[in-house]
């Protein structure tokens, strides 16, 4: 039986509201051959791989008609935030302790609504736990193709190193690995984005594995940058020769540079300090007002990776804008203002 269309209230694209989920934007390009949706609770404001995947895919439609692109994720209240031909809508929830850029998604009803009002031909579930099991729940009536991206081995959070744990390490162990069979039976198809993790899960007895390699960024990882050597080894006074690298997890989307003038901090210091606490209410005041905010406008396309925001303060509230002139002003690095 179909179901019945939801009411709709009309959101302009490329805007957020703050405002609950009460009504909900017109449906996201009706008309479009393919809808893919992403519910996950790894993407936060200084989140990494998952983030930038699903960024990558937002990127990608917003230029192709036919497709369209939704995300349903965690956040500090409910909110819409739409850009051409992707939508990201974020439900209230905990965060999780110990990670702090990342919230529990437990929001069923607000979830059901999302999944029967855009109506995606396919989600795609990127977190282990509760999650799948939430999302199959929101799901039941709509009955849309689900699967499952399988971003990180789990029996590895137990430990990296089954042969150096102790007995009761082992035994938890074998309970992720039957957890992770059980989870990936859920699903028809189980995607993985490298060798290891599809080896891994054969070996778990888990079916319908879809390798899927994630793909390079050839406008950073390009050979016109060799060309660049000369000068980035210049600019940071290395030496000539064969040179060791450390390669982590370094993404730009973590250091875009925040700059505050004096009224945005007298503001945060405002709204940070209690007379009870002293200033243990700070973090939570700048993740408030300037974390959540920033990772709203950079989901609008407002901001890009790299950038340099200046954060001023006007009648006691914050507005962000990008001064690429600010990262000219800063001494080059192994140097001093004084040096310059």
């Amino acid at each position: 039986m179909p179901l019945p269309p939801p009411a709709a209230a009309p959101a302009p694209p490329g805007t957020g509201s703050g405002r609950a989920l009460r009504a909900l934007p017109p449906r996201l390009r009706p008309d479009a051959q393919l809808g893919v949706m992403d519910v996950t609770k790894y993407f936060g404001t200084t989140s990494g791989g998952i983030k930038t995947y699903i960024l990558e895919k937002a990127r990608y439609v917003a230029d192709r008609p036919g497709l369209r692109h939704l995300l349903v994720a965690p956040g500090a209240e409910d909110q819409v935030v739409s850009r051409e031909g992707a939508r990201s809508y974020f439900l209230r929830g905990p965060r999780i302790p110990a990670h702090p850029p990342y919230r529990f998604l437990l929001a069923t009803r607000s979830l059901q609504r999302v999944i029967e009002h855009e109506r995606p031909d396919l989600i795609e579930v990127g977190s282990p736990f509760f999650v799948p099991w939430l999302t199959r729940f929101a799901n039941r009536r709509l009955q849309a193709p689900m699967i499952w991206y399988y971003h990180s081995h789990l029996p590895q959070l137990v430990s990296s190193d089954p042969r150096a744990t102790t007995p009761v390490g082992s035994l938890a162990i074998r309970a992720m690995e039957r957890y992770v069979r059980v989870l990936g039976d859920q699903f028809p198809v189980v995607i993985c984005g490298s060798r290891f993790s599809a080896g891994a899960l054969g070996n778990l007895g888990v079916q319908s594995i879809a390798l899927v390699p994630l793909g390079v960024d050839l406008e950073h990882f390009h050979p016109r940058r060799r060309s660049w050597a000369s000068a980035t080894r210049s600019l940071h006074q290395l030496p000539d020769g064969p040179l060791a690298l450390y390669t982590g997890r370094l993404a730009t989307e973590k250091r875009i540079d925040v700059v505050l003038n004096d009224e945005a901090r007298d503001i945060i210091v405002h709204e940070g300090f209690d007379p009870a606490y002293g200033a243990r209410p700070l973090k939570r005041a700048i993740q408030r007002l300037v974390l959540d905010p920033l990772a709203v406008k950079v989901l609008e396309g407002a901001f890009h990776e790299g950038d340099t925001i200046l954060v001023s303060g006007t009648n006691g509230q914050l507005t962000f804008e990008a001064h690429p002139e600010l990262i000219e002003e800063r001494p080059p690095q192994g140097t001093t203002p004084t040096e310059q």
